[in-house]
């Protein structure tokens, strides 16, 4: 027997939101950016906490459709050009602010 779990409807949830949602966490300066990227994560996969080693596949179930979602959110906060299939390639939350780090490292060097 399959049982199948009901996904948000992302785009729903995007036209429901408040225009500034985003804001509050762009424009919070004290906040990490390992808080930061939590934020996106739980928001996007629907759950209050999410461990920093959780995997986005194997733990969480996350698909392309939450990736897509997490890495366009986090470009768009951050300002900056990261993957859009970013949980494919950095699959916990420690792995992508790493990987976020690395390439913020990055263009300041060049």
């Amino acid at each position: 027997r399959r049982f199948w779990l009901e996904k948000v409807d992302v785009a729903r949830a995007a036209e429901t939101a408040p225009s500034d949602a985003g804001a509050d966490v762009a424009e919070d300066t004290d906040r990490s950016l390992s808080d930061i990227v939590q934020d996106v994560w739980c928001k996007t996969l629907g759950r209050d906490h999410i461990e920093p080693d959780a995997h986005f596949v194997d733990d969480l179930g996350g698909d392309s459709m939450y990736a897509a979602e997490i890495g366009a959110q986090l470009n768009e906060l951050l300002d900056t050009e990261l993957p859009i299939d970013l949980p494919f390639v950095a699959p916990t939350i420690a792995e992508t602010v790493r990987y976020i780090e690395e390439a913020r490292s990055a263009e300041v060097a060049t």
